[in-house]
C-alpha cells in the first residue's frame, strides 16, 4: 500500500471511531435520564416524628400526563392529593392528608433511591425510600 492509501484508511478509522464513541455517549445519557422515573413501589422510612418512625410502601404510577401514588403502613394507606415529577431537576414533590392537615414530601429522584424530607406544619422530618 501507498503512504495515500494509509493516511485515508487511518481518516476513516478515526472518524469512525469518533462516531462510536458520540453515539455511545448518546445511548447513556439517555439511560441515565430515564433511570430516574419515580414509577413504581418503593420501601420508605419517615424518621424522628413525633410518633416514631414511620415505614412501609410508596406507590407511584403514572397518570395520563401525571402521576398518582399512595403511601401504605401498618397504619393503612392514604393516596397522595398532589404528586407530580420534574425530570430537569429530577424531584418528586407530593401532598397527602395526616391528622387534619396537609403533609409535604419533597425528594429528589435517582435510579434505586429517593431522598427529601417530609413537611407537616412546623415539622420537618427526613425521608427516604429504595425501588423494591
Amino acid at each position: 500500500m501507498d503512504k495515500a492509501m494509509i493516511n485515508k484508511n487511518h481518516k476513516i478509522w478515526f472518524f469512525l471511531v469518533g462516531m462510536g464513541l458520540i453515539i455511545s455517549s448518546c445511548v447513556s445519557v439517555k439511560n441515565n435520564a430515564t433511570a430516574a422515573e419515580p414509577t413504581g413501589d418503593w420501601q420508605y422510612l419517615i424518621a424522628g416524628t413525633p410518633n416514631g418512625n414511620y415505614e412501609g410502601i410508596l406507590s407511584i404510577q403514572q397518570a395520563g400526563a401525571g402521576y398518582k401514588g399512595t403511601l401504605s403502613s401498618a397504619e393503612g394507606t392514604i393516596p397522595f392529593t398532589v404528586l407530580s415529577f420534574d425530570p430537569s431537576t429530577k424531584t418528586i414533590r407530593g401532598e397527602f392528608p395526616y391528622s387534619d392537615m396537609t403533609v409535604i414530601l419533597a425528594a429528589l429522584v435517582s435510579e434505586n433511591e429517593l431522598t427529601g424530607n417530609v413537611v407537616a406544619g412546623n415539622y420537618e422530618f427526613p425521608f427516604h425510600a429504595t425501588r423494591k
